[in-house]
């Protein structure tokens, strides 16, 4: 009889991993369409002319469906110039020129933004002749992805345990660890990468990585309650169990996909 459940719990285990499957693939098969911020961002101020050049590097297929729209020049908090587009000119690299008036000192501000979702911002001080400078990966975005990563691994690391090495004395209390460890990672990154969005003044959910992202965090709290509950009620303790654990293979899954999604989106 108990191998009988053991095979049926093996049988809904290997179908549950061919839904995640179906699930995460598309994803990445999709997600050099799907939406990506500029990986590259150069600006050049010239203040004898008053010329700002801001060169963009966005590596798309189809420039005329995928492209930057709106670039935005900020100096002292103002929009100066706020350009609109409806294709790019290349499929790589290619640099947009404007007039920006400005004295030395002053700090320009440009944000490029995808059409699809994700921006890029970089800042230029202007200095007397020609000022310049090129961006490299935000270290906010840093954080982010540091804070993401770490969080994967311990989700990962928990239901290796939880799976694999319940004959280990401690495991039980190796899994807790590792998996509010791990959630706690994941809700510091998360409201890291809230803040990106909300400073890049574009709305949430905008990108495939942004919705992966709100569907993992929410099967990351139901896997938690399910967990913790388990503890506090008298009833249905089976029930929860069975929910805590597929839905926790479900959010490691959803969290691999999108950490490889998130990671297409920066390096191209």
């Amino acid at each position: 009889m108990i191998g009988l459940l053991k095979r049926v719990r093996n049988m809904y285990f290997a179908k549950l991993c061919l839904v995640i499957l179906l699930l995460v693939i598309p994803a990445l098969l999709f997600s050099p369409v799907a939406a990506h911020p500029p990986s590259g961002l150069s600006l050049t101020y010239n203040s004898s002319t008053s010329e700002l050049a801001v060169t963009i590097t966005h590596a798309v297929r189809d420039p005329a469906d995928h492209y930057i729209d709106p670039v935005e020049v900020r100096s002292g908090g103002s929009i100066v110039i706020s350009a609109n587009y409806t294709s790019q000119p290349t499929t790589g690299t290619f640099t947009y020129l404007y007039t920006v008036p400005a004295k030395t000192g002053d700090l320009l501000e440009v944000n490029a933004t995808c059409n699809k979702g994700g921006s890029l911002t970089e800042i230029v001080q202007v200095t007397a002749g020609a000022s310049a400078v090129r961006s490299g990966i935000p270290p906010i975005l840093l954080l982010h992805m540091g804070l993401m990563t770490a969080g994967f691994i311990c989700i990962a690391t928990s239901a290796y345990i939880a799976r694999f090495q319940r004959k280990w004395t401690p495991w039980f209390r190796m899994h807790k660890l590792f998996s509010h460890t791990g959630a706690a990672f994941i809700v510091a990154g998360l409201a890291v990468a809230v803040y990106m969005v909300g400073a890049s003044g574009g709305p949430h959910f905008r990108s495939l990585h942004g919705i992966i992202g709100g569907g993992f965090a929410l099967a990351l709290v139901i896997v938690l309650t399910m967990g913790i509950g388990r503890a506090y009620v008298k009833h249905n303790k089976p029930l929860l169990r069975t929910i805590h654990i597929y839905m926790g293979y479900l959010t490691l899954a959803l969290m691999a996909g999108n950490l490889l999604l998130g990671l297409s989106m920066v390096f191209g």
